[in-house]
């Protein structure tokens, strides 16, 4: 049995969940290397079991989503709660609280809202799929009072604010309504008398020692031949690896968590194994520690080749995540160039923020579009197409409809959508995208990057310029200009796609950890 513990929480100081509100879920990745790896280890029959270390009151709900419900899993706050592991589930709707006779139910864009002689006073939130997740007592606009719901149908919360003290406490209840225990707003926990979980003092200096006895006791009994994988991150992670007696692997995904401190440095020493995803992960931690570090990618490939070979136009993906506004302005000048080389090339600009990346790159682009060498890029004989405005946020940019698309992504699905139709990917950012490169590879797309990476051989299936400025253009035109290095890159890919199939990373994981599980 392989054990996994996500780094799923709302703040480094907090152990909530990240927040589940429906009209928040297009600002996040929906994945990370603890998702990943699940699925992976569970799709080729590997017994996994997930330890949630968060209060996560809606986490069927996430799981389902995540397409890993099935699998077993330990919540740390159910055993803190007394909530049982067959607790069935019977999801609450708003209609089921006694309101108040005069209460009006408003839905706003947002929320559904219920006023009483005119004022608002009370705010119910709901999470992705219109379930019931809390609900607001407001006075005067305040939020005085929060119930949490949880998704199997009982309140599992209650948060109460004090506006005179700007204090407040919690409240954790079982599935009876019950009172379990309470935490301060100085971080104090007091065991409630009726308490029914196995919990040995009657009160805690914070959250985090309860939570970190929980975690201890769940893996006293584990074999020590068993794998435990710890998502690192910036505080949890440093709290629980004390609880795995020297047995964790330590996971760095992204940016997730870097080692700047003595603390952080003592927690590579304590771990088993360091995993990371990434060259600029590896060069974080190797020189910091005697522990093994292993490199390998979260997310396994599947071959499914894209359809570019069966498209007009030579089609772009350029992921703009991580660059700042001059590289992005030298990059799409190039780009701009490369387009005017060939009518045929489109440029798709890829970026996981909603609100901010946008209109930055119409601000841009207008920049660029005011540049005489550039002004063409935006201008098309009629007989040709026509233009169109598109409003990019801050003004509008006149853009041909075949040169330059923006496009949001948000899931892994996403992603791969988006990179069936294209015929290169580019990622300049100085931690590439790893999924991007794990999809790319599965899609037989050669890549540009700015930094080395284990997934890109340079010159074989893809290119690492060193700089934007002087190599971006040159790069383009060797995969875009005839078929014959983008045909190279497509055989090169087809060969190497075995070496990260989800059996071969399962079995250097174990092989990494001294044994076969």
């Amino acid at each position: 049995m392989d054990y996994f513990l996500p780094s799923w929480y709302q703040a480094k100081d907090s152990w909530d969940a990240p927040d589940q509100l429906w009209y928040q879920q297009d600002h996040q990745r929906d994945f990370d290397d603890t998702i990943s790896q699940v699925r992976m280890f569970i799709a080729n029959q590997q017994p996994v079991c997930l330890v949630v270390p968060a209060y996560f009151p809606n986490l069927r709900y996430f799981l389902y989503r995540q397409k890993i419900l099935e699998t077993k899993w330990v919540s740390i706050f159910d055993r803190l709660q007394g909530i049982p592991a067959d607790q069935e589930m019977h999801p609450l709707d708003y209609h089921d609280f006694n309101w108040p006779d005069d209460a009006d139910f408003v839905y706003s864009s947002f929320n559904l809202l219920v006023y009483r002689q005119g004022k608002l006073a009370y705010r119910i939130l709901q999470g992705p799929e219109g379930n019931l997740i809390g609900v607001e007592r407001l006075l005067d606009d305040q939020v005085i009072r929060k119930l949490i719901i949880d998704d199997r149908g009982f309140v599992s919360r209650v948060d109460i604010f004090q506006a005179a003290s700007n204090g407040w406490r919690r409240e954790y209840l079982d599935p009876t309504g019950q009172l379990q225990f309470i935490e301060e707003a100085d971080g104090r926990v007091t065991i409630a008398s009726g308490a029914t979980a196995e919990i040995e003092q009657t009160s805690y200096p914070s959250l985090t020692d309860l939570v970190v006895e929980q975690v201890q006791k769940v893996f006293q009994g584990v074999a020590s031949t068993d794998g435990i994988f710890l998502a690192a991150d910036q505080e949890h992670s440093h709290q629980l690896i004390g609880s795995l007696g020297h047995r964790g692997t330590l996971s760095y995904f992204y940016d997730r968590a870097s080692v700047q401190t003595d603390q952080e440095r003592g927690d590579l020493e304590r771990a088993e194994l360091i995993l990371v995803d990434s060259d600029t992960n590896r060069r974080g931690v190797e020189h910091l520690t005697h522990t093994p570090v292993i490199e390998l990618p979260p997310f396994d490939t599947r071959l499914s080749l894209g359809t570019s070979n069966q498209e007009e136009k030579l089609k772009i993906f350029f992921m703009i995540q991580g660059l700042s506004d001059q590289e992005l302005t030298t990059a799409l000048r190039l780009f701009l160039a490369a387009l005017e080389r060939d009518p045929l090339r489109e440029l798709t600009v890829v970026t996981y923020q909603r609100w901010s990346e946008r209109p930055r790159v119409a601000k841009i682009l207008e920049q660029l579009q005011r540049e005489a060498n550039y002004t063409a890029i935006y201008e098309l004989a009629e007989e040709e197409t026509t233009q169109s405005e598109n409003d990019l946020g801050e003004g509008l940019v006149k853009i041909k409809k075949r040169g330059i698309h923006l496009q949001e992504v948000h899931s892994e699905q996403d992603i791969i959508t988006a990179l069936r139709p294209m015929r290169l990917v580019v990622d300049l950012s100085a931690q590439p995208d790893i999924f991007l490169q794990i999809a790319s590879i599965s899609a037989g797309i050669p890549q540009i990057l700015a930094q080395p990476s284990l997934y890109v051989d340079d010159q074989k299936n893809g290119i690492i310029i060193k700089s934007i400025d002087q190599e971006l253009l040159s790069a383009l035109d060797y995969y875009l200009t005839g078929l014959h290095h983008w045909n190279e890159a497509l055989v090169y890919i087809t060969n190497r796609i075995a070496e990260f199939t989800g059996p071969r990373i399962i079995q250097q994981l174990h092989d990494a950890l001294g044994g076969e599980n």
